[in-house]
């Protein structure tokens, strides 16, 4: 939470300092639309794996200077993560594959630096709520030569975290004055879930914008 906070003073700071340039004449807010899908880097136990998902959402431009505006974000994003565990035993072997399937409201807060018509940057912090989450486990006994899969489903966010805190790293290029397409990498500064084998992310996401100016 420190870091979080922070980092919010810094952007603060930033916005301030950069909220000085002279502006120009007729600059407006504006609605935007995006969607696209993401892939998350999940490890565990020095384990990763790659999972992945969509996000669909809207944006809101606030103009700041020529080069500098403030984007506030709403996105609806489902990312996975998989958990695999090997048993071996004297008469056989267990399998596992745990994966998970969470949906989150995200609330970007992004600050966005233009370097040309075509081409910008954005950052700042991310909160992210959860509002759904499952949970799918596959296990295969192999013992004393008989074999038996048991796969079990549990639906529920009570082992996971309610809010969560990240980072943004972002970047834009505009295909017409528009429709653009964006890159963006997210760290979370805490695991996403609460138990003690809880899986650290990063995701990365592209997605396809469109701005009503």
């Amino acid at each position: 939470m420190r870091k979080f906070l922070f980092v919010i003073a810094l952007v603060f700071v930033f916005t301030n300092s950069q909220s000085q340039e002279v502006k120009t004449k007729n600059l407006k807010s504006f609605f935007g639309v995006k969607a696209g899908f993401n892939f998350l880097k999940s490890s565990n136990d020095g384990n990763s794996t790659i999972n992945f998902g969509y996000q669909i959402g809207s944006t809101y431009e606030i103009p700041m200077s020529s080069k500098f505006s403030f984007q506030p974000e709403l996105l609806l994003q489902s990312i996975g993560g998989t958990k695999t565990f090997f048993n071996q035993y004297s008469n056989g072997t267990i399998n596992e594959e745990v994966v998970n399937r969470n949906s989150y409201l995200q609330l970007p807060l992004l600050f966005k630096f233009k370097f040309s018509n075509k081409f910008n940057i954005d950052f700042g912090p991310n909160a992210a709520f959860i509002i759904s989450a499952k949970q799918t486990s596959t296990s295969t006994y192999n013992l004393s030569g008989q074999s038996t899969t048991i796969v079990e489903t549990t639906k529920g966010t009570k082992n996971y975290k309610k809010v969560n805190f990240g980072l943004n790293l972002g970047a834009n290029y505009f295909i017409s004055e528009k429709l653009y397409t964006g890159f963006r990498y997210t760290i979370f500064i805490a695991s996403y879930q609460t138990l003690e084998n809880s899986l650290n992310n990063s995701v990365f996401a592209f997605s396809l914008g469109y701005n009503f100016k």
